[in-house]
């Protein structure tokens, strides 16, 4: 089953629909443990902002949506989000193997042990706090702009009323 509609700048192409009464497919990149809950499964072809940087930046050109039974998004699922240059850019600069022209991307700081830290408030609530276990990187803000300028299409069609502008980065979970 297949029709397509326009829908937030990008063209939907509805692969299954519950009222088809057919059992819900499998699709890569996600997996439904309650498929009764499921009203459509679509594809939207996205178009990126007419710039130099998404083009080359963004490494899809679809996604895959899931619906439930009132028509709120469940999952997107996007495969090769950013181009292949530049995740060997990132790659690279995240691993201290940065060669000239490699990436735009710079590190702002060097890899740091991160840890899990208690709630100032609540010191012994286990399940409030902050942190990463492990190592962790800072980036250039750039990096932020690119996954936005990435999303921009894909937030068309989830939330037409989401804006990234105004947004604050933030780490804490």
């Amino acid at each position: 089953m297949t029709c397509q509609a326009r829908v937030g700048g990008a063209v939907e192409e509805v692969l299954w629909d519950a009222k088809s009464g057919a059992p819900l497919p499998e699709f890569d990149g996600f997996v439904v443990f309650l498929p009764q809950e499921v009203s459509k499964v679509s594809r939207f072809q996205v178009h990126h902002a007419p710039s130099v940087e998404a083009t080359e930046e963004c490494g899809f050109t679809s996604f895959l949506a899931l619906f439930d039974s009132n028509g709120d998004l469940l999952v997107a699922s996007i495969d090769d989000f950013l181009a292949p240059p530049v995740i060997d850019g990132l790659v690279s600069k995240a691993t201290g193997k940065f060669e000239k022209g490699a990436s735009s991307f710079p590190a702002v700081s060097p890899w740091a042990w991160a840890h899990i830290h208690p709630d100032a408030r609540d010191p012994s609530n286990l399940r409030k706090g902050n942190g990463f276990p492990g190592l962790r990187v800072d980036l250039d803000p750039s990096v932020t702009h690119m996954v936005a300028r990435c999303l921009t299409p894909v937030m068309a069609v989830v939330d037409p009323t989401f804006s990234f502008q105004g947004l604050k980065d933030t780490q804490t979970l």
